[in-house]
């Protein structure tokens, strides 16, 4: 909802009009029309919807009716009793809201390793990928021992220093129809790790994605590891490209 001060100009309607030239900026607007300036005697509200000029028009709202402006009419912008009523309520839910206790410490936890510094920095994954197929399944990437090269990586990860690739994998099932994708990251760090969301950047990779960075152990040491479903996206990275993946803290 926009709202604007001092807006009031000449109109004239039919009762069926659904649009009409506003001289307001663009937005949506909750107006009122009356049958005289000076003297009204009636009164309509309605909603518009103001691109490059022209309203769309939502008529007889908050009780009144749809009527028939002629020559005289008037329309203005004033707050209305439906807007205001709506504008309580929303404070009132605000207030009212609860946040579960565990999303609390949630919030907590990640603010705490935030604050030390361990979680803030970004972290970047290099190697040069290999791949292997099997059955259908095939796996691109960095696996530790097995095919890929680690380049270079990070220090630190999830507010623990010492990270340790594991794998950094683009599955690719084609099974079933259709072929489905994933992306996989695991590793080992020093200590416990924090868990929290990150922005995944990289080669070839689809834009916005995020996951969930959580702790695990693997063998009984600290560990981390992040899926993402591609879905039905197609990404693979080739034999022996280089590729450069980023972790970015969603704060």
């Amino acid at each position: 909802m926009n709202f604007i001060n001092n807006y009031r100009q000449p109109i004239t309607l039919t009762a069926g009009a659904t649009s009409a030239a506003l001289s307001l900026p663009d937005g949506t607007y909750r107006l009122t029309v009356t049958d005289s300036q000076t003297q009204p005697t009636r009164w309509e509200i309605l909603e518009a919807v103001v691109v490059d000029g022209t309203a769309g028009l939502e008529r007889g709202l908050e009780g009144t009716d749809a009527q028939l402006w002629p020559a005289g009419s008037v329309i203005f912008a004033d707050l209305t009793a439906g807007v205001l009523t709506g504008l309580i309520q929303r404070i009132q839910d605000l207030e009212e809201a609860q946040i579960a206790p565990e999303v609390i410490a949630g919030i907590l936890e990640r603010l705490d390793a935030l604050e030390g510094g361990g979680a803030v920095d970004p972290v970047e994954l290099v190697f040069e990928a290999g791949s292997f197929t099997d059955s259908g399944f095939t796996e691109s990437g960095y696996r530790d021992g097995s095919f890929g090269v680690l380049v270079s990586a990070s220090d630190s990860i999830g507010g623990s220093p010492g990270l340790l690739l594991d794998r950094a994998l683009l599955f690719t099932d084609a099974t079933g129809s259709p072929t489905t994708y994933a992306l996989s990251l695991s590793g080992y760090s020093d200590e416990p790790i924090t868990s929290g969301f990150y922005t995944v950047t990289g080669t070839d990779l689809p834009t916005d994605l995020e996951g969930e960075l959580l702790y695990q152990e693997f063998g009984g040491l600290p560990g981390w590891a992040m899926e993402i479903d591609l879905g039905e996206t197609a990404v693979s990275w080739p034999d022996d490209d280089e590729i450069t993946l980023t972790l970015t803290p969603i704060l």
